[in-house]
Formats: structure tokens, C-alpha cells, sequence
């Protein structure tokens, strides 16, 4: 073939690409609202351009983003403002408070050099960055070994509210883009951490034995209460895809005055707010579902437009033969916000999520068949008044529908509504004092309909009344209101102090609750951080559903728990290692346990609640490989004043290992692995009463039994391809490598032979060795 057609297809080909993705941008626009309409009205007041030339110059490359990092060699902790100069250009840039620093560059070779008054500048770094490429670099830079006699030096950076907070993990979406993740879920990213249970296939987690309705979860200011696809197994996904993340930051126990109403732990999820200027588009599908995500930059504002759907029911259905499993699941996010000065940002979000699932085994308690539906809206604005006032205020609206049928014969279906405002205020009144005030008003009215053979109702001085055969409609009409004042201290610029006070109240037990909070970090030298934290919590009554589906607990009083957590840490280079203790008291904690002994149903009523454990960790990041390497020793109990159990997702010993590496330009691995005791269980036995003719349950102590040891290996092989002006990505992902069966319970049914009818007991068993492919397009 001569020169001249290799050229010719080459330039057809090209000129198809273009068309199509203009095309696509014009569908996607119509979709999102222009970034910038200013940007429009001065293209069409500028005179037409001349048309191209032969000799036209080259388009330029498409520009890459640098995030550096910026932290003392000595401690670990951020370099507030120092100084990132680009040797090449001369160009110098100003870190964010947090030592941070997020740039657009041209791509190819460059030369960086980080400057701060008081640390040793850093040696010239040289780097290579592909068109379009996010690179992350993490530069330690050395404090000075003098000291100035007479002349004391101080940034001027206003203290972190973080800064004496004692147990938060903060993770990076784009450092673990590696980590195998099917589901696409920031939720997954949480298993990496100490102090985490998780299920084998639900997204579902549990903060240092706490319950997952005992734990915080709030997306960009607002609180999100229904957060997963598959909600009855677990929950399949989260509803927030990995794309649209920013940062996660979750604090497993002893977490500060701004976050309350829950008794375990806080995750907050920060949404992404900028992206690359223009249009971009990521569009991705594999096994289990398919993506796409849209985003439009202008001067003053970024559009993001997410939407998913779910199809893991073709995969269950490969994979296992024994039950009818049929999830299905969609959601959309629209993001958009605006900068209309330097200084303030507005944010709008509008959510929507969509569950179906039917499952059915041949068991008539664990038949389900329900459909779910929630919408939340919210906006957040942010601000900045002077130099030393940063006010933040949300307003949100959330709308959930649920029709649900579980057993043969239970029901429970809602349509609930919700609305409120939040509004916070951090005032740095001295370079040393940081204080946070704010406050939040909810209402949320709606009905619920019950069908159910048992209802148990706790009342608020803790009487128990139970009601078989309950069928019936309530009317809800609660509302709630909390204040806190929070202050963070540095007295030094090794020590640091918070303290914060809470206080709540509800039309349900129409009372007020303080909780006192108190934290503080003291950094020793050498790398060594010691930190602890002390607090009250308190979680206002909320009706949830038993294990059992014939059974439904109620609660009108409210639960408080006592937190106490230690901890000492050592940096080493951009490493760090640590161990965490913590315990955790929980009072008037609110539950059933049942027992069954020859047939009769014997029942607990739970009343208090408490964890405790030894957590530690390894972690480190940096440009070639992230991992983080955990070991966690604990244990989860509730019961009365009489008996005391083993929570059902207790677990005394977890590992976890995950890696990321990059092998080369464009190829990186990530992999995680997991080991942790066998969940509680109660073994049941069964007995035949000759006389009546049938089989009686008998079961041993509750939960007095473990399942078999669980572990699990995943693995992720991903290889980048770049071309002119897009971006694909194809990746290999193996889930439980091993092909371990891991044991998530045992079920009872009967089954016929020469001797009459007799109970046989069958496990039901986790993910499968399942190996998958996807794709990624982007441009």
C-alpha cells in the first residue's frame, strides 16, 4: 500500500472520530446546561476565523494534571502554602492550606521544585506526563536544622478542623482507581481500612462493631440514609458511582461535635467540583453494568452528569443454581457548580436511584420481592468573609418509595418525605484557634404500611409490648434540630486540642441530649504522633426491621453510646505506621434476640450494646505503589442486664492487604486480599416427635458458633491506551482467585427418601472465582 493511502484512510478515519464526537457532545449539552453562556455570547461577537491552510501549525497536545502533595519529611503532616515553581517556564504556584496543589500543565518533560520558609527546597524533579494523563506526587520536604535566636517563624495557615481528630482515614479515589472495584462502588474502597467488617457480597460495612444504621454517611453536606442498590442482600452498589468522588473521609470512633446523630462512626464523601476545562465523556461497561459519565468545564462552572445501570442478576445467574436472585438497579446524579467569585462556590445535586429485586430459594422466610425508589436534591454554598470567616449552608429535600413483600405473607411499604438545612460557620479567631458553630433542622413526614405476624414495641421508659397478627397504616410527622460549638486549639505547633459540645432533640422523645466531645494529637518528634479522643453520642428512635421477616421492632426512645479511642503513629518517609485501641459503651441499644428450643420461641430483648479492639496498620503512597496492609483484633457484643451475645457480624481477627502498582507507562496492578474469623451463627439441630408425627427445632446458644475461616483474593490488570485526543482503557479483573467457598449461612430444608421426610442442611456460599473484562472510552 503507498504512502499516500495509509495517509488518505488515516485522514478519514480521523475526520470520522471528530464528527462522531462532536456529535456526542452536542447530545450530551443538551442534556447539561452550558458551563458558561458568557463564553458563547463572546464567540459570536468575535469575527469568523479564516479558513485553515495547508500549512496551518500542529494542534497542540492536550494539556495533563499534576496533584502534588506536600508534607514534612519529619511528621507526615500537609506543608501548608509552600511554594511549586515550574523550572521550565519559571511559572510559581501557591499551596492550598492543606499543602496541596492542583495544576493544568503542558504535557511532555517537565521540572518542578517545591520552596517553603521553613523546609530545605527540594532537589529539581523531573517528569514526564502524557496528554491527558493525572499524575499524583507526594514531595517531603526537610525542616531547617537551625534556629533563628531571635526570630520566631510561623505560617500563617489557619489550623485544619482535622487537625486533633483522633481515628479519621482520608482516601483518595484516584490513588485506588486500581483497586479491583466490579461495582464500580466508593463504598468498596472502605474494606481497606482497619476497624471495617464487610460482607462477602453486599457493600453493606460496619465501623469498629457498629451497626450500619449506627453509622453517619454524608455526600458533599447532606445526610443520606438509604445508600445502596440491593439494599436486602447487603446492599449490591452504593447509589454514588466511584467516577464523581473526590475524597473520603471516615472516622471509625470519636469523631467531633460537627457530626452527630448516629452512635458508631462518620463517613463523608466529597463529590468532584472541578474537572478538565471543555467536554470530557467516560463511558465504560462490564460485567455487571454499564456507565457513563459527562463533564462540561467553563470559566465559572462544571457540569457532571452520571448514569448506570445495573445488570449483576445475568451474572447470579451463571453462578448458582439454587435460588431465583434478580436484582436490578439504575441511578443518575446530576452535579453542577458554580464559582461566581474567587471566593464562593454553589453546588446542585439532584440524585436518583431505582432498585427491583426478587429472590426466591424455596425457603418461605427468605422470599422478597420489592421495588425501591429514592430522590434526593440538595444544594450546597460556600463561602469565604474576610480572611478568617468560612460560613458553608445546605438545603435538601429527599423523597424515598418502598413496596416490599418478605416471607409469603409479610409487608412493608413506605413513602416518606424529608426536608431540612444545615448551616456551619468555622471562624479562625487567632492563628491558633480554629471554632466551628452550626446547626441543622429536619422534618420528615409520610406513612407506613405493616403487615406482620409479630410486631415488638419498646417504649421510652423500656417496657416491651408485643402484638401478634399486626396489620396497620401509621401516619409520621417527626422533626429534629441539633446545635454544636467545636473548637480546635494549638497551643504549640505540636499539640493540638478539640473540644465540642452537642446538643440535640426530637418531637419523638421530645428531650434535649449534650454530648460532651474532647480530642487531642501531640506530635512527639522523629515521625511519632500519639493521639486519643473521648465522646458522647446520641441517635434519636428510628423503626427498623429484624433479621426475621415476620418480625418488626420498634423504638421510641433514643440510644447513646461513650466512645474512648488511643492511638500512636510513626512516619517513615512517606510511609506510616500505627495502632489504634478503642473501646466503645452503647446504652438503651435497642434490638431482639430469638432462640428456638423444641419448637417454642424463647426472645431476648436487648438493651445495651459495646466494642473493643486493637487495630494495626501499615500505608504508603506514592507515584509506583500505594498500599495499605491492616490487622484488626475485636470483638462486638449486646444483650441485657442478664445474657450477653456476639453481634451477627462480629469479627475477632481480619487482615486485609491491597496494593496498587504501576509496572510500567501504561499498565498498573491492583490487588486485595482478605482474612478474617467466620461470622457468629447459632447451630441448630432438629428432633422428631414420633407422636405428633413432626420435626422440632432446637438451637444451641445464640450466635455460640462461627462459620468457617473466610478469605478472598482479587486482582485487576489494567492497560491505558492513549490517541489523538481520547483515552481507553481495558481491564482484566479475577474475584476470589482462590475459588475458597466462603460460607455466608446455613439453611435447613427436607427432603424425602426411603425413610419418611428428614431435614437436610445446605450452605449458601459466596462470590464464586469469577473472572471478568471491561472497557473504558474517554475523551
Amino acid at each position: 500500500m503507498s504512502v499516500v493511502s495509509r495517509q488518505s484512510k488515516c485522514a478519514v478515519r480521523r475526520a470520522w472520530f471528530r464528527a462522531f464526537a462532536a456529535s456526542a457532545a452536542f447530545c450530551a449539552l443538551t442534556l447539561a446546561a452550558s458551563p458558561s453562556s458568557s463564553s458563547a455570547q463572546d464567540a459570536a461577537a468575535s469575527p469568523p476565523s479564516p479558513p485553515p491552510s495547508v500549512s496551518s501549525p500542529a494542534i497542540p497536545a492536550a494539556p495533563a494534571f499534576l496533584d502534588v502533595t506536600v508534607v514534612d519529611a519529619a511528621t507526615g503532616e500537609p506543608v501548608p502554602y509552600a511554594n511549586l515553581v515550574l523550572l521550565d517556564s519559571r511559572r510559581g504556584f501557591l499551596g492550598s492550606p492543606l499543602g496541596a496543589f492542583h495544576l493544568e500543565v503542558e504535557s511532555g518533560a517537565l521540572r518542578v521544585r517545591v520552596m517553603h520558609v521553613s523546609y530545605v527546597a527540594s532537589p529539581p524533579i523531573e517528569l514526564d506526563l502524557a496528554p491527558g494523563e493525572r499524575r499524583a506526587e507526594r514531595i517531603a520536604l526537610t525542616p531547617h536544622e537551625h534556629v533563628l535566636p531571635t526570630l520566631e517563624v510561623s505560617s500563617q495557615a489557619k489550623p485544619s478542623p482535622r487537625v486533633a481528630a483522633s481515628g479519621v482515614r482520608t482516601l483518595e479515589p484516584d490513588e485506588l482507581a486500581t483497586i479491583p472495584n466490579l461495582r464500580d462502588d466508593p463504598f468498596q474502597m472502605l474494606r481497606i481500612l482497619p476497624g471495617v467488617a464487610a460482607d462477602d457480597v453486599g457493600s453493606e460495612f460496619h465501623l469498629r462493631g457498629g451497626g450500619i444504621h449506627e453509622t453517619l454517611v454524608r455526600i458533599d453536606g447532606m445526610e443520606v440514609r438509604q445508600l445502596f442498590h440491593g439494599r436486602d442482600f447487603g446492599g449490591i452498589t452504593g447509589i454514588v458511582p466511584f467516577g464523581v468522588v473526590d475524597q473520603v473521609d471516615v472516622y471509625l470512633g470519636g469523631f467531633p461535635a460537627e457530626y452527630g446523630g448516629r452512635l458508631s462512626g462518620v463517613v463523608d464523601l466529597e463529590l468532584k467540583g472541578t474537572a478538565r476545562e471543555g467536554f470530557h465523556m467516560k463511558s465504560g461497561v462490564d460485567a455487571v453494568s454499564a456507565r457513563v459519565l459527562a463533564e462540561a468545564t467553563g470559566k465559572k462552572s462544571t457540569t457532571f452528569l452520571s448514569v448506570r445501570e445495573g445488570y449483576l442478576d445475568r451474572v447470579l445467574d451463571l453462578v448458582q443454581e439454587e435460588a431465583v436472585i434478580q436484582p436490578a438497579y439504575r441511578d443518575l446524579l446530576l452535579r453542577s457548580v458554580r464559582r461566581p467569585s474567587a471566593t464562593q462556590s454553589i453546588s446542585f445535586n439532584y440524585l436518583r436511584s431505582e432498585d427491583h429485586l426478587f429472590f426466591e430459594d424455596g425457603t418461605e422466610r427468605h422470599f422478597v420481592n420489592a421495588d425501591y425508589i429514592d430522590n434526593y436534591a440538595w444544594s450546597t454554598w460556600k463561602g469565604t468573609i474576610g480572611t478568617r470567616v468560612a460560613p458553608s449552608a445546605t438545603v435538601y429535600g429527599a423523597l424515598s418509595r418502598q413496596l416490599r413483600s418478605v416471607g409469603f405473607d409479610g409487608r412493608d411499604d413506605h413513602r416518606l418525605s424529608r426536608a431540612g438545612s444545615r448551616l456551619d460557620v468555622a471562624i479562625s479567631a487567632t492563628d491558633a484557634h480554629l471554632v466551628k458553630v452550626g446547626g441543622q433542622f429536619e422534618r420528615e413526614t409520610g406513612s407506613t404500611s405493616v403487615r406482620s405476624e409479630e410486631v415488638v414495641s419498646i417504649a421510652a421508659d423500656g417496657s416491651v409490648q408485643t402484638l401478634s397478627g399486626y396489620e396497620g397504616k401509621d401516619e409520621i410527622d417527626r422533626a429534629a434540630a441539633a446545635l454544636y460549638l467545636q473548637d480546635e486549639w494549638r497551643p504549640v505547633s505540636s499539640l493540638a486540642f478539640g473540644l465540642g459540645i452537642r446538643a440535640s432533640t426530637d418531637s419523638d422523645t421530645d428531650e434535649v441530649r449534650w454530648n460532651p466531645r474532647a480530642s487531642t494529637s501531640w506530635q512527639m518528634g522523629r515521625g511519632w504522633t500519639l493521639s486519643g479522643a473521648w465522646g458522647q453520642y446520641d441517635q434519636a428512635p428510628d423503626a427498623q426491621i429484624s433479621d426475621e421477616p415476620d418480625l418488626r421492632l420498634t423504638s421510641d426512645r433514643a440510644s447513646w453510646a461513650e466512645h474512648v479511642v488511643v492511638g500512636i503513629s510513626k512516619a517513615v518517609g512517606s510511609a506510616t505506621f500505627g495502632i489504634d485501641a478503642y473501646e466503645k459503651d452503647s446504652y438503651r441499644l435497642d434490638g431482639l434476640v430469638e432462640r428456638t428450643r423444641e419448637g417454642e420461641v424463647q426472645r431476648e430483648v436487648v438493651t445495651r450494646g459495646g466494642s473493643n479492639g486493637l487495630e494495626f496498620y501499615a500505608q504508603r503512597t506514592s507515584p509506583g505503589a500505594s498500599w495499605w496492609m491492616t490487622y484488626t483484633l475485636a470483638k462486638s457484643e449486646w444483650g441485657n442486664e442478664d445474657r450477653t451475645f456476639l453481634r451477627d457480624f462480629d469479627q475477632r481477627h481480619s487482615f486485609s492487604l491491597a496494593n496498587t502498582l504501576r509496572v510500567a507507562r501504561n499498565w498498573d496492578i491492583g490487588a486485595t486480599y482478605s482474612f478474617r474469623s467466620g461470622h457468629p451463627y447459632t447451630v441448630q439441630s432438629w428432633t422428631r416427635d414420633a407422636e405428633a408425627g413432626v420435626w422440632l427445632l432446637t438451637e444451641g446458644p445464640q450466635n455460640g458458633s462461627r462459620l468457617p475461616a473466610y478469605h478472598r483474593m482479587d486482582l485487576r490488570l489494567r492497560r491505558n491506551f492513549r490517541f489523538d485526543g481520547w483515552k481507553m482503557s481495558v481491564y482484566a479483573e479475577g474475584l476470589n482467585l482462590t475459588n475458597h467457598d466462603n460460607v455466608l449461612w446455613y439453611s435447613w430444608g427436607f427432603e424425602r427418601d426411603e425413610a419418611g421426610v428428614r431435614p437436610v442442611r445446605s450452605e449458601r456460599n459466596g462470590m464464586p472465582a469469577l473472572p471478568t473484562l471491561g472497557i473504558e472510552i474517554e475523551f
